[in-house]
């Protein structure tokens, strides 16, 4: 049976790869609302998306805290919290401290993780990808084997033992 996913209309791709994670997860219903609720949250940017040290907070808000999220990510091990912050501040500008505020909780909670190359994670997973085609990180979902959800087209793609992702987004049900 073909399910009808959620197209991609223009950096969304975040909450695109969000609402097909759920309907894989088998709850249309919350797919719907993620995908309608994006464009109205407050760091939703139609030129950037949304900024990837604050995914984990985003599927809270997205999923009226039904789901949570924990994100492994390369990037964040690897630099300062000055450079961090720079980074962030060159990005997104006058919500740096707000989006640094999330980080950090979100980070304590332990929802933000060293990603090592794991590939036991639970799937489906929203993955980050670098391509040359995407000016900042692109996320789709991977659905298992070499299957991918991205812009609302299942495709094939590598193997995740593969692929080295900058970073994978688990989505589970909040306890």
């Amino acid at each position: 049976m073909s399910k009808n996913y959620f197209p991609n209309p223009g950096n969304q791709c975040f909450s695109s790869s969000l609402a097909n994670l759920l309907v894989e997860l088998g709850d249309r219903n919350m797919a719907e609302v993620v995908f309608m609720k994006c464009r109205n949250n407050p760091f939703w940017s139609p030129d950037l998306g949304v900024p990837s040290a604050i995914v984990t907070r985003m599927v809270s808000d997205l999923t009226c805290q039904k789901y949570e999220g924990t994100i492994f990510i390369e990037i964040y091990s690897c630099i300062s919290d000055q450079e961090l912050t720079r980074l962030i501040r060159s990005t997104y500008g006058e919500k740096t401290d707000e989006i640094l505020g999330i980080y950090y909780e979100e980070r304590e909670k332990g929802r933000i993780k060293t990603y090592n190359g794991i590939t036991d994670f639970n799937i489906p997973a929203i993955v980050m990808v670098s391509t040359k085609n995407h000016q900042q990180n692109h996320f789709m979902v991977y659905a298992g084997g070499t299957a991918y959800i991205d812009n609302g087209k299942r495709i094939r793609g590598p193997s995740i033992k593969d692929v080295d992702f900058p970073g994978v987004l688990e989505v589970r049900l909040n306890d």
